[in-house]
């Protein structure tokens, strides 16, 4: 028993279109072939008719030879990646060629600007450190080293080192301080100690 007839009207300009249809990034080109290598559907119109052989006939031989389905080839003198996929028929294959140097574009963008983030952080932190360095570092010690110099020079042991600081330096501060008061109170003991 016959329930029903189903037709499908497939001509190359529909296939053509079908083919134009998928976008691919980065730009490359969409082949459709046969069995017997003719290329049927081609976003380059001159390509249309041609076999593939005659198109880049490194490619046609592994295609006929490779069930591999991704692949660096040179086509038409460029270096290209191939992907291509067979119908469920094995009567026509979908090929797909992308320049190597259009990939490599796409990869070296995200890689130039993640280097280049990279060092701009790494510049940034280099500075915050030395900008952190001089002033909580470097400039108390020239503070310290300032009222050293001022308290050998006048002998004036009523100066002090004002360094409102909790690390290292505030305790070398602070041992300073008490230094020059012990300083004081022994000169002072002295100079009371010839008075009498």
């Amino acid at each position: 028993q016959v329930y029903g007839v189903v037709g499908m009207d497939v001509t190359l300009a529909s296939l053509t279109e079908y083919a134009l249809a998928y976008p691919i990034r980065p730009a490359g080109t969409i082949l459709l072939a046969d069995r017997h290598g003719t290329i049927l559907a081609s976003r380059d119109p001159e390509l249309q008719g041609r076999q593939l052989a005659d198109y880049a006939p490194n490619l046609s031989t592994r295609l006929a030879t490779e069930d591999r389905q991704v692949r660096p080839l040179e086509v038409a003198g460029q270096k290209h990646y191939v992907f291509w996929q067979r119908s469920s028929t094995e009567e026509w294959q979908i090929i797909v060629l992308v320049p190597v140097a259009d990939i490599e574009r796409e990869i070296r963008g995200p890689v130039v600007l993640t280097v280049v983030g990279l060092a701009a952080a790494l510049l940034l932190l280099s500075a915050l450190t030395l900008l952190g360095l001089h002033l909580f570092v470097v400039h108390p010690l020239r503070r310290l080293t300032k009222e050293t110099e001022v308290i050998t020079q006048t002998g004036d042991l009523d100066r002090r080192v004002d360094i409102a600081s909790r690390d290292e330096l505030g305790d070398l501060a602070s041992s300073f301080n008490a230094m020059v008061d012990t300083l004081g109170r022994s000169q002072a003991s002295l100079r009371e100690t010839e008075t009498t």
